[in-house]
């Protein structure tokens, strides 16, 4: 392994407003694989590169299973922030936890509902949704983007697909809050598990109704496949499964379309491309997720037989963390990595991940970018930061990557 820039093992996770690309740029020079140290005082190997992130994202010996892990990380590592690890020790195993065949059944069925024909349906829910948050903008001189648009957004949009009655949705979005990491400051463990237990409350009480009577949604889908053909599926795995679409719908979305707004923004050449070319905006949305998606990382991954990665051989029992920002700006992949140009070819990148465990709930997260990035350029041609670029708050907390706020004038 080529000599790294930095003490080792690389500290990871600290909040920080600095830009982490120069670092992983630095990273990826010294070599494709670190050892590296979480913020609970993990290590772990860090891969930075595109090719072995690429490779160990679809590497068979590399579980996203905890139960994998060495004795030395009995209690799995803090990952995901809050939502993901909470909900999948409340309700069950979803399917991003789970390994083959497991996964295939639980993954088959989101594959199936995502592809059903109600998803022709979706662009105008989404547009509708979409105009009636930017109705609510109107007026406001200096609103705050995050939570006053894209988050309300990306809830409202996923609760539909999923097929949460709006009588549900106050209560909610609530405990949804109290979860996401908005702004960086995670809700206390307490309040966290607190917020957990009500939302597994609510999507189990909603699951068995959906199984008695279904509906045409996502989660009349899983519910169904309880009793399917082949033997039924865990509920609680079913129930962790929809709780995990409903936090990866939510928090993710909203913070793709906040990083894509900001970094249109800073970029007059490339706002003024987007807002001639509604064409071109739908076709942008993978550059600006390659550019900087929402996720610093994916999953944590454990061995379970010895795997190399580039020159390096990580024993089994081992904890990998595959940083997808680092591996998106890959000169070795990307020319000019470091360029945003929104008429460039989407490539091969990795802000949706790749193998298995690619998102399922891509193409939608793709839809309600470009819906809403277009209307908001369209109502708003004035749009600005309404703060200097430079004074935007980042947080760097693992494995997702937003800004804390995003105020605008309209």
């Amino acid at each position: 392994m080529a000599p790294a820039c930095e003490p080792l093992p690389v500290q990871l996770g600290a909040p920080s407003t600095a830009d982490p690309h120069a670092r992983y740029a630095r990273l990826r020079e010294a070599g494709p694989v670190h050892p590296a140290r979480l913020p609970d005082g993990t290590v772990c190997w860090l891969v930075t590169r595109y090719e072995e992130a690429r490779k160990a994202l679809a590497h068979p010996c590399l579980s996203t299973d905890p139960a994998h892990a060495s004795p030395k990380y009995e209690h799995p590592p803090w990952e995901h922030g809050p939502p993901q690890a909470l909900l999948a020790e409340a309700a069950g195993r979803h399917v991003l936890h789970s390994d083959p065949p497991a996964h295939d059944r639980l993954r088959n069925l989101v594959n199936r509902a995502f592809g059903t024909p109600r998803s022709a349906f979706w662009r105008r829910d989404v547009e509708r949704i979409v105009d009636g948050a930017l109705a609510r903008l109107a007026g406001r001189d200096e609103p705050e983007l995050l939570s006053g648009f894209a988050l309300p957004v990306a809830l409202a949009v996923i609760s539909e697909v999923l097929g949460v009655p709006h009588a549900l949705r106050a209560r909610l979005e609530e405990s949804a809050e109290a979860l996401v990491t908005v702004g960086g400051r995670p809700a206390t463990p307490n309040a966290a598990r607190a917020a957990a237990g009500e939302v597994i409350r609510l999507m189990t009480g909603l699951f068995r109704e959906k199984r008695a009577a279904p509906a045409d949604d996502l989660l009349s889908d899983l519910a169904s496949a309880a009793d399917e053909e082949g033997g039924p599926l865990d509920e609680g795995d079913l129930i962790a499964t929809a709780c995990l679409l409903l936090f990866t719908g939510y928090e993710t979305v909203a913070y793709a379309l906040c990083n894509s707004v900001i970094n249109l923004l800073v970029r007059p050449d490339q706002l003024a491309a987007a807002r001639a070319s509604p064409a071109l905006l739908a076709s942008a949305i993978d550059e600006l997720l390659r550019f900087e998606g929402p996720g610093d990382s994916a999953a944590l991954r454990y061995t379970t037989a010895s795997v190399r990665l580039g020159d390096v051989d990580i024993p089994r029992g081992e904890c990998v963390l595959v940083s997808i920002q680092s591996a998106n700006r890959d000169r070795c992949r990307f020319a000019e990595p470091e360029r945003l140009d929104i008429s460039r070819e989407p490539g091969d990148h990795l802000a949706f991940g790749h193998g298995i465990h690619h998102c399922v709930g891509a193409p939608l997260a793709r839809l309600e970018i470009e819906v809403a990035l277009h209307r908001l350029l369209t109502r708003f041609p004035a749009l600005r930061l309404a703060v200097d670029a430079t004074e935007l708050e980042w947080h760097h907390l693992m494995p997702l990557r937003s800004a804390r706020s995003l105020p605008v004038r309209l």
